[in-house]
């Protein structure tokens, strides 16, 4: 927790910083808020931001890999276990899965995930194909009945986003 005005100040300067070498110092600082920042802040160099991208903390993490000053194959590059599944924070992917300029190969990779938080993030993303989204719409009723209503969710988005689209 930031508590100490040390680790305040650290934390404005990740989220603010334009200086590289100051970025570099606090990618390294003990509290994960403050790495989470410097992972997204846009003025992060990549060599810092591929070190970040293997944090043990899984917000720091989902923070690089939402950066916007890399492109969706950078960041799936530098992501690697994380996005393909072998990661066991969710987040990651899911965070991934919101990006707006993901290739449809990856979309469709991360459809076959099959977690519904990964599904409810690609059935929002503005990049989702019409593909996706015609996946997405046809998931079955019952894929685990805790989670009817999010699988009913889901479909009920795609649908809607099948049918505007094509107004």
């Amino acid at each position: 927790m930031l508590e100490e005005a040390k680790d305040l100040a650290a934390y404005q300067r990740a989220l603010h910083s334009t200086c590289e070498q100051e970025l570099q110092r606090l990618a390294q600082y003990d509290q994960w808020e403050v790495r989470a920042r410097v992972g997204g802040n846009k003025k992060t160099d990549l060599e810092t931001l591929t070190v970040l991208a293997t944090d043990r903390h899984p917000v720091v993490r989902a923070n690089v890999l939402s950066n916007i000053s890399i492109s969706a194959q950078t960041a799936h590059n530098i992501g690697g276990d994380s996005i393909s599944g072998k990661d066991e924070d969710w987040i990651i992917r899911a965070v991934y899965a919101s990006r707006e300029d993901l290739l449809p190969e990856t979309q469709l990779s991360l459809f076959k995930t099959s977690e519904w938080y990964v599904l409810l993030s690609l059935v929002h993303s503005a990049s989702s194909t019409s593909l996706v989204l015609k996946l997405l719409s046809e998931l079955p009723s019952e894929r685990t009945s805790n989670l009817t209503d999010r699988w009913k969710e889901i479909r009920d988005i795609a649908e809607n986003r099948l049918s505007t689209d094509h107004s």
